[in-house]
């Protein structure tokens, strides 16, 4: 602010000033002021011979000069002349209000530097107020060519009245303002209301709030720069909650383009004693409309929810109260998505967290808050959302390490809702880096949940999730944790994803390393792995993925690259080859390639010419290693007598014990059923081989093969009973009809 002093004014003799009209501009001449010599016709900003600073003081201390040498009164005549002067020509008005100049470079305007001399300031913003009802008339009056001349005069009359260092008449101004308000268009109004909190003082705001509402009585537009005048007056208790009332009355039927000004009043400004109605209010009026997906629409949107969540962060009643009411509803037809939404704004507040957290969940569990009003909230209107993306994300991130299973489906809900409905890549990748987060954390249902979202993204376009392929492809290290049922999950996912590229490649040499290691942990992986490979490349060998002009080649191929890894998988896994390093007790990994590949088949995710595979291939090891045939039956049916065996103690006969004179052929296991005679010592360290379960009788054909392989020296082969169990679920999934088999009618 600068000093007025008599030492930075000019040195000017009040005597040689000429007080008949027109006294105002002689005035302004001598203190440095330069009018134009003619009558322009288009505003010209007026040029200074001195600088702003001293013209204001070399004009103050002339008009007191003026008061105590000329015994003249000094109201009647330079005010009533400066009056006329800005009412009777409009184009000096306007060139007062334009940037003056002083030695070639911009000042504040003329009528700015009168404003800050006390005696002149009452009347000059009585006269400007006055002014703009007439402005308004003359440009209705005018014609088309005068119009931008002054349509614009009365917002720069504004902007030079607002941001005064003091006001000396504060009441009448105020009186002044409001009459003017009354007379003024639609646009003035809006514009003059806005400059209320710079003229009125604290002791009329009252009194001024109860003129601007019986105005919004008549025009409802001018609800938000009232709102935003008020926001700026120290009001007392009962002004504050009329205008809260007001506010609330018209939220229901506000436009989407009001409701940032109307929230941020709401929570920023509103009665701390009206907080119950405030939540209320929005809890059933804060609705989005799907088909309103402009740009000033989702603008709008954008800024009500930060408006909101900054008023949530700052005012901890809201929370309190809005937790309060949900905490309240027992029934999920009482929540709505303005529900999710506030509660999501209030979320936003890193102190909050815990406590939203804690009641979403508590909702979550008793089903209240379900995973279709959370999807509703989001993919409807993904565009106006965008603000709340950050909490959404948050609040996904945090139901999905609760220990309740409906919290963390809710969680997943979130993510897949968020990446199906947000298509910027950089939102997409901030969802996958979460999931890739939680499936690295090593809690078993947490990893659980995150894998089975990004299964679902993966089944629902693979081709959304491809360009993050990286993300997922580094959860490779994380397998160590994973449970077998996760590494299934994850090599579904990335094949899908990678199946033709370079991260393919190296994800099968990921497998070959698997399978090739020694541990039964490290080759069920593998297995896994190989299995999973073969349900991705059946989705392209399906019957009904084909065309009528389909490429032969293109299928040959494709089933060779199947039965070439599970080859590969079954001769690392065949413990006839001896490559597994595990105890005697230790159960074959053949075994689990029989049953991964019995899972796959039963869950109807394997082509059918891959089936016909598998079956050709395990049905023939089935029958080559594990069954034997009979001899024709003896004459008398029940035992045949053998030829005598040699003991180095003594000599007896040797029977064949037989189950309905059924023999098997193969020597070797017609010798496991030898008895010797009962009477004659017999030193056989062997146990004795039966025929049992025969519920066939002597029409059965074949028989099973156990005890061969138990009594065998070979280390590898007396495992292979172990595989059998599986290889029978295989063979008879192959089969059943419930999976697309023929069913067992044609099998001996």
């Amino acid at each position: 602010k600068v000093r007025k002093t008599s030492s930075q004014a000019k040195n000017i003799d009040p005597k040689n000033i000429d007080l008949t009209k027109p006294c105002f501009e002689k005035l302004l001449t001598e203190c440095g002021v330069v009018f134009p010599t003619d009558s322009p016709t288009v505003p010209i900003p007026f040029v200074l011979n001195v600088n702003q600073a001293t013209l204001r003081s070399s004009i103050s201390t002339l008009l007191k000069e003026l008061q105590s040498t000329k015994s003249v009164d000094l109201n009647a005549i330079i005010l009533d002349d400066m009056e006329e002067i800005l009412t009777a020509d409009t184009t000096k008005l306007h060139g007062m209000l334009l940037p003056a100049t002083f030695n070639g470079t911009n000042q504040s305007s003329l009528i700015k530097t009168l404003l800050r001399v006390p005696f002149l300031q009452p009347r000059l913003l009585t006269v400007l107020l006055q002014t703009l009802p007439s402005l308004e008339e003359s440009n209705a009056a005018s014609s088309s060519t005068e119009v931008p001349l002054s349509s614009n005069l009365g917002r720069l009359i504004l902007t030079n009245i607002r941001w005064l260092d003091m006001i000396y008449d504060s009441p009448n101004l105020t009186s002044t303002a409001l009459e003017v308000l009354g007379v003024c268009s639609k646009s003035m109004k809006q514009d003059l209301i806005t400059i209320l909190p710079d003229i009125i003082p604290d002791s009329a705001a009252d009194s001024a709030v109860e003129s601007l509402l019986e105005l919004k009585q008549d025009d409802n537009t001018l609800l938000l720069p009232i709102l935003d005048a008020v926001s700026s007056l120290r009001l007392s208790p009962f002004a504050l909650e009329l205008v809260t009332k007001e506010t609330l009355d018209e939220l229901s039927a506000a436009e989407t383009a009001a409701l940032p000004g109307i929230a941020r009043f709401l929570v920023h400004h509103s009665d701390p004693a009206s907080t119950s109605a405030v939540i209320s209010k929005l809890r059933s009026s804060l609705t989005l409309q799907a088909t309103e997906k402009d740009d000033s629409a989702v603008s709008s949107s954008t800024l009500t929810f930060e408006t909101l969540s900054q008023g949530f962060q700052y005012r901890s009643d809201l929370t309190t109260e809005l937790i309060a009411q949900i905490s309240l509803s027992s029934d999920s037809s009482e929540h709505s998505t303005a529900d999710i939404y506030l509660l999501l704004c209030a979320f936003a507040a890193q102190h909050n967290k815990t406590k939203i957290a804690n009641i979403i969940r508590k909702k979550c569990a008793l089903n209240i808050l379900t995973k279709t009003l959370l999807t509703d909230s989001i993919e409807p209107v993904p565009e106006h959302i965008i603000s709340l993306f950050p909490s959404y994300l948050s609040l996904a991130d945090s139901l999905l390490r609760a220990p309740e299973s409906n919290s963390r489906e809710l969680g997943g809900s979130i993510y897949s809702s968020l990446f199906s409905s947000f298509s910027d890549l950089m939102l997409r990748q901030d969802i996958v880096a979460h999931l890739t987060t939680h499936v690295g954390s090593g809690t078993v249902t947490e990893v659980d949940t995150a894998l089975t979202v990004l299964q679902s993204l993966t089944y629902d376009g693979a081709s959304h999730l491809r360009p993050f392929s990286p993300f997922i492809t580094a959860m490779l290290d994380c397998m160590a944790s994973m449970t077998l049922s996760q590494t299934r999950r994850l090599f579904m996912v990335l094949f899908c994803l990678n199946a033709e590229d370079s991260e393919g490649d190296t994800i099968q040499i990921i497998l070959r390393k698997h399978l090739s290691h020694s541990s039964l942990r490290m080759k069920r992986v593998g297995v896994i792995g190989v299995t999973a490979f073969a349900v991705v490349k059946s989705l392209r060998l399906r019957q009904d993925n084909f065309t009528t002009d389909a490429n032969p080649d293109d299928a040959s191929t494709q089933l060779k690259e199947i039965t070439d890894l599970l080859e590969l998988a079954h001769d690392s896994c065949d413990p006839s080859k001896k490559r597994i390093n595990a105890v005697d007790e230790a159960p074959s990994p053949l075994g689990f390639l029989f049953d991964e590949l019995a899972l796959a088949i039963r869950g109807n995710q394997v082509a059918p010419i891959v089936k016909n595979w598998v079956q050709e291939r395990y049905q023939e090891l089935l029958e080559e290693d594990f069954m034997g045939d009979f001899d024709e039956k003896d004459e008398e049916g029940t035992a045949m007598e053998s030829e005598p065996q040699t003991n180095p103690e003594s000599v007896a006969k040797a029977y064949v014990v037989t189950s309905n004179g059924l023999i098997p052929k193969c020597a070797k296991d017609k010798d496991l059923l030898v008895r010797p005679d009962p009477s004659i010592r017999f030193h056989n360290q062997e146990p004795y081989g039966e025929i049992r379960l025969n519920e066939d009788g002597d029409e059965a054909d074949l028989y099973l093969k156990i005890l061969p392989f138990l009594l065998s020296s070979d280390q590898p082969k007396r495992k292979l009973p172990s595989i059998l169990v599986p290889l029978m679920r295989l063979l008879s999934a192959l089969h059943d009809p419930r999976y697309g088999g023929g069913g067992l009618a044609e099998i001996d």
